[in-house]
């Protein structure tokens, strides 16, 4: 939770309030986007005083990246390989699965608002949002690498590439295709497509597999 200090994250209190923040925010953003929102509208939202707002979080700029920043914690959460029985490539596919499914579901078109309005931002704004989303997007290609890492450690995944290279290609592929379902509706058929990309991941340890029995 980057969005809360350490101190901040040892108090339940001020964890469930910023949640709740996050959660009008994030409801403004989409319903607003992030020019034309307002700290005022978030704090209605919220049932807070504008004042109060400023207490937890000094101004629009730390809300959007906040809100940024706990929606990929909350996909990255899915990739947990710490005290986990299953294999890292079990994790990878499935953690992929429970994201794809997000992405893709009844929420889906409030996280591309925000994934697009990111975007905008970051260009508009490269040193107050651009930074920290760069940053974030780093994390999240270095936890992917991680798994990817301890599946070829285990080898059920080829260590005949870089790990980031295939972190960032999944990641790549994910956005794209939730960009081209906004774009096209139903005529993209995203579990088709994730089926189709979950056999391609589980091709490259094959193929490993029969080159070293051959």
């Amino acid at each position: 939770m980057e969005y809360l200090t350490l101190t901040e994250a040892a108090d339940p209190y001020l964890v469930e309030r910023k949640a709740e923040i996050l959660a009008a925010a994030r409801v403004v953003f989409v319903r607003r986007g992030f020019e034309r929102a307002t700290m005022q509208e978030i704090a209605d939202e919220v049932g807070l005083s504008a004042g109060a707002l400023y207490r937890y979080f000094p101004g629009k700029e730390a809300l959007i990246t906040s809100v940024c920043a706990a929606a990929g914690a909350g996909h990255l959460s899915a990739f947990n390989i710490d005290g986990d029985d299953r294999s890292a490539l079990e994790v990878l596919i499935e953690g992929g699965t429970t994201v794809w499914g997000a992405l893709f579901g009844p929420e889906g078109d409030d996280a591309l608002l925000l994934n697009l309005e990111a975007t905008v931002a970051a260009i508009r704004q490269p040193e107050q949002i651009g930074e920290h989303l760069a940053r974030e997007m780093a994390g999240e290609v270095g936890h992917l690498s991680q798994v990817i890492q301890q599946a070829q450690t285990e080898g059920s995944l080829p260590s005949d590439f870089e790990a980031r290279t295939l972190a960032a290609t999944l990641l790549a592929v994910t956005q794209g295709m939730h960009l081209l379902r906004g774009q096209l509706g139903g005529e993209v058929d995203v579990d088709a497509a994730w089926r189709l990309l979950v056999r391609m991941i589980q091709q490259l340890g094959r193929s490993d597999l029969d080159e070293s029995q051959g």
